[in-house]
């Protein structure tokens, strides 16, 4: 476990010193794309409720 605690603090130094770096657009498409993947996750009524209450 304590492997795994050093690898996730590992990844999320090297993620905050790349966000730390990223311009708005690639901030912007980082961003686009993980909303793409939550909402193609989504079954299709919660994506549609989604649209219809915006």
């Amino acid at each position: 476990m304590g492997q795994e605690l050093n690898h996730q603090k590992i990844a999320r130094n090297l993620a905050k010193a790349m966000a730390d770096k990223a311009n708005e657009n690639e901030l912007r498409r980082l961003y686009e794309e993980t909303m793409f993947q939550q909402f193609i996750s989504m079954e299709k009524s919660e994506l549609s409720e989604l649209l219809w209450h915006g």
